[in-house]
């Protein structure tokens, strides 16, 4: 094993120690889940904010701009029920005809036409990469497949970068590539046993070093880069998977230190206390409805509840109303805005 992969194994050891020491993690998965599609669609562009994200998704209304949280949105519902039991290639099929339906383009399925990748603007002689022609991308996509399949003994971060480039190089889709590709990154993890869940903090590596994943990856297909291309995937993963955990890390800390406080201050609403406080960290945004079917109690048990995590500097009320009003788990919410 590598040197590069030796320090990997570690961070993914690490990140795994960390996510088991946590406990349940159905209840930090979505806000994980939701930071990296934050970071994901950054590099497409996307304007809006963790914060436009988890106000749409209580129902408010957002600053960003409304067709960038729509897409948030509908990318985050996508994230939390990746399909894995089908093969690879019905994967890809599968993902990009929902993602095409969720934000609203009309090409679905393996790319029908040709084109270039290049500059806007840039002609095909000037484009930094031609796909090979339509009527190959299916044959190539099974090649693509039987690939991953097979050689089960090879090294785990050259298959998946191996199969990164492939996707890059043969574009199988008319748009949405790049998305799906950085899905597939997440799903080949799990795959490889790298990863239990697909909770990785990985695309904001990418937005960070975009341009050396490209000069990598074109390297790489002109037959210059030797292993540069597996070699900054490796360490890109060992440091996304570090950020994750130390993201992991504070977020238990400072759910330790909640609960210290609940127990030492909440008298007979403990057990109430706790469970809201637990669910906070996979629905960080409630009101009293929610406080109620969260918990189990009364309106005004919730009322109270939520008045005394208000007083706790849990809950921050962040509509200024008087009724229909929404509370935030602001301390929990301000470690994943510090990771922006």
């Amino acid at each position: 094993m590598s040197a590069e992969n030796i320090l990997l194994a570690r961070a993914f050891g690490r990140l795994d120690g960390a996510l088991a020491a946590f406990g349940n993690v159905d209840e930090l998965g979505p806000m994980l889940r939701r930071v990296e599609v934050v970071a994901s669609s950054r590099i497409d562009g996307n304007q809006a904010s963790l914060i436009d994200l988890l106000d749409a998704e209580a129902g408010l209304t957002v600053a960003g701009p409304t067709r960038d949280v729509a897409e948030l949105q509908s990318l985050s519902d996508l994230a939390s029920v990746l399909p894995t039991s089908l093969e690879p290639s019905a994967w890809m099929l599968k993902i990009h005809g929902e993602l095409a339906r969720k934000l609203g383009h009309t090409s679905v399925g393996w790319r029908s036409a040709p084109l270039w990748i290049g500059p806007s603007g840039s002609t095909r002689a000037e484009a930094r990469h031609v796909p090979p022609p339509p009527e190959q991308v299916p044959s190539l996509m099974l090649d693509w497949e039987q690939s991953w399949q097979e050689f089960a003994d090879i090294d785990p971060i050259v298959k998946l970068s191996g199969s990164l480039a492939a996707l890059e190089t043969i574009h199988p889709f008319t748009e949405l590539n790049a998305r799906v590709s950085r899905l597939w990154l997440q799903h080949g993890l799990v795959l490889l046993g790298l990863i239990r869940n697909p909770n990785l903090l990985w695309s904001g590596q990418l937005l960070r070093r975009r341009r050396d994943v490209r000069q990598a990856i074109q390297a790489q297909r002109s037959d210059k880069g030797d292993d540069a291309w597996t070699r900054l995937l490796a360490s890109m993963l060992q440091e996304a998977a570090d950020e994750t955990t130390e993201v992991v890390c504070r977020v238990a800390a400072l759910r330790t230190q909640h609960r210290k406080a609940i127990i030492a201050e909440f008298g007979r609403a403990v057990p109430q206390a706790l469970r809201l406080a637990d669910a906070l960290c996979a629905q960080p945004m409630v009101d009293i409805k929610g406080v109620m079917e969260l918990t189990g109690v009364t309106f005004p048990a919730a009322n109270d509840l939520v008045r005394r995590f208000e007083r706790a500097g849990l809950l921050v009320e962040v509509t200024g109303n008087a009724r229909n009003r929404r509370f935030r788990y602001a301390p929990f919410v301000r470690i994943f805005l510090d990771d922006e």
